[in-house]
């Protein structure tokens, strides 16, 4: 064992926190830190972004001890939404991260990179091409590369990013393996962690483990057979989120559940473990659990129920209740405007609809065009232009980009709000009037606002309601799913769980047949990227990559 891998030097990054019945976050940083490649995943609120930071802590620390320059590192994500989370919570990870009391400590604090980049953006997209600046003949020059929300990543750009790669270079990627797959073809880190709940250490492994992080596998994760992509892998298994025992992540847990009877396999059987978590309507919401208050369950008949406007009215409240209480005024300063801007941004991201279709009346685009009249008839938007006709465009209009726009450094899945933002006239008498412009976080560490015209958008659509998929890689604190009133191939376990772990403290579901929920848990996602059998094939370098 390298002396640099001793137990003391993995143990001062990871002071603090709790591991639940194992320390699966040091044994994640303890294996990826002797590999060049290595995998970490875990459900929502399971300390994947904590866990990574403090990993770059190690390599950077043990980098310095070794009186060697710090490591390059880059932090990507599939989506310019994915990317822009993480930047929002890395920063503050970092600043909470131990290292007072190492004499170097300020120093790997400095050495961990703030700002996330999509992966577009990391391998640079060649204008009016599909071929990237960074490739086999020119690759990134960077030392480590850390994926986010990897199971949104298709084969293709996987296959690009580990072209671009040096051979020496690090690759760590994070995600829910349980989530859905990406939109394009494969399933890459579905395929990748397909044993890892079972975690198939070898023995070695193990005892390496225990030397290191002071933990002693039991044995049901030693595995004599295990093979080496194994070896590189870990689940964390406790979310500092969600209870267990209730509410969002017990929800999760059996939607997510492996059927071990026939009996289990019966989609009424499905719907009812599912349902008789959410709390009876009878009762009180004082009367019940905290965990209960998390998920509600609604029967409709359809979008003209009162439950359903009261639902939509009440979650999209908020955010246009902001943009008129919060406007800056006509004279305001640009930093006013924008965080302005970001008020309206974030209040936004309180609600979300959730749909699986695009069309019909439980699809995106019906729902859309529905909570637009809805919202209209409550006096929350108004949609009329300067003649009194309707628009496309209106200020409170969320807009989704469906696809990127190297020009306007957009991104497919990132999302704006569109404002009446004060312009003033050069000419005399200088007078100030109201344009529309569409604000979009800045995705690159800034904390910035973007400010584009409307007419510049040639992607985007409405997003009142946004499908499952689009909404990968995005968290808010309140979301609703609607489920279509007929069975379809596109509703499976997957995209399920995928809708119901992108609330962050509310889970709504809304539904018509119950055997719609019934038979979507029954059904699982099967496709296959091919990159685990080859991987399968390959012995994974653990000691190169120890000699940091």
């Amino acid at each position: 064992m390298k002396p640099l891998l001793a137990k003391d030097n993995i143990s001062p990054p990871l002071a603090k926190g709790g591991w639940g019945d194992l320390p699966w976050e040091k044994i994640a940083c303890a294996l990826a830190a002797r590999s060049a490649f290595a995998i970490i995943t875990g459900g929502p609120g399971t300390g994947k972004t904590t866990t990574v930071v403090r990993l770059l802590a190690l390599l950077q620390g043990l980098t310095f001890d070794a009186k060697q320059p710090p490591l390059r590192i880059r932090l990507a994500a599939p989506t310019g939404k994915a990317a822009a989370r993480l930047n929002a919570s890395i920063a503050g990870r970092i600043a909470d991260l131990p290292l007072a009391a190492l004499a170097n400590g300020e120093q790997i604090r400095a050495a961990i990179p703030t700002s996330v980049t999509t992966l577009h953006r990391l391998l640079e997209p060649l204008p009016h091409s599909r071929h990237f600046r960074y490739h086999a003949g020119n690759p990134l020059p960077v030392d480590l590369v850390v994926v986010d929300e990897a199971s949104m990543v298709d084969v293709e750009m996987m296959a690009r990013l580990l072209e671009a790669l040096r051979p020496e270079a690090r690759l760590i990627l994070l995600g829910d393996k349980d989530q859905l797959a990406s939109v394009e073809a494969g399933a890459v880190l579905g395929d990748l962690c397909a044993g890892a709940a079972a975690a198939h250490y070898t023995p070695a492994t193990g005892d390496w483990l225990q030397r290191v992080t002071g933990a002693t596998l039991p044995n049901k994760y030693i595995d004599p057979a295990g093979l080496a992509l194994a070896q590189v892998t870990v689940m964390l298994r406790h979310s500092y989120r969600f209870r267990a025992d209730g509410g969002i992540g017990a929800l999760a847990a059996v939607v997510n559940a492996e059927p071990t009877t026939s009996e289990q396999l019966d989609p009424t059987q499905r719907f009812n473990a599912a349902l008789q978590l959410f709390p009876e309507k009878s009762s009180s919401i004082a009367q019940q659990p905290n965990a209960a208050k998390q998920l509600t369950a609604i029967q409709l008949p359809n979008t003209q129920a009162n439950e359903f406007i009261d639902l939509v009215c009440d979650g999209y409240r908020g955010y246009l209740a902001a943009m008129h209480d919060d406007d800056p005024g006509d004279n305001a300063a640009p930093t006013a405007i924008d965080a302005w801007a970001h008020t309206v941004l974030a209040a936004q991201a309180e609600f979300q609809l959730l749909a699986v279709l695009r069309e019909g009346i439980w699809g995106v685009t019906g729902l859309n065009q529905h909570i637009v009249t809805l919202l209209q008839q409550k006096g929350l938007l108004r949609i009329e232009n300067a003649t009194g006709t309707p628009s496309q465009w209106f200020a409170g209009r969320p807009v989704l980009v469906t696809r990127n726009d190297a020009n306007l450094q957009l991104m497919n899945g990132d999302i704006g709000i569109t404002l009446a933002v004060p312009v003033r006239n050069a000419e005399p008498p200088h007078l100030t009037r109201r344009v529309l412009r569409v604000a979009f976080p800045r995705s690159d560490g800034s904390n910035g606002i973007r400010w584009v015209l409307p007419s510049r958008l040639q992607a985007v659509e409405t997003v009142f309601a946004m499908t499952v998929h689009k909404a990968q890689g995005s968290e808010f604190t309140h979301t609703a799913l609607v489920l279509p009133d007929a069975v379809n191939p596109v509703l499976t376990q997957e995209l399920i769980y995928t809708a119901i772990t992108r609330s962050k403290q509310r889970f709504t579901l809304l539904y018509t047949q119950s055997s719609v929920l019934g038979e979507a848990l029954c059904r699982r996602v099967v496709r296959s990227s091919g990159i685990a059998n080859s991987l399968k094939r390959l012995n994974i370098s653990t000691e190169n990559a120890a000699n940091v």
